[in-house]
């Protein structure tokens, strides 16, 4: 069994994937996951509604 890294992919390069002859992937996942939701509008217009919620509720208290 070598022991190289070469070796390695070359092994997982040759898993088939069902259902779908003469195409191969490797098994991966493209991005990690985070525990964050993705930006969708501006900074600064996230900030100011943070900022919003973050008086609104010290003045709750």
């Amino acid at each position: 069994m070598p022991g190289t890294k070469l070796y390695a992919l070359e092994q997982i390069g040759k898993c088939l994937v069902g259902q779908h002859p003469g195409r191969f992937e490797p098994r991966v996942r493209k991005k990690r996951g985070s525990n964050y939701n993705l930006m969708m509008q501006p900074r600064e217009q996230l900030r100011a509604r943070l900022l919003s919620e973050i008086t609104r509720l010290k003045r709750s208290r």
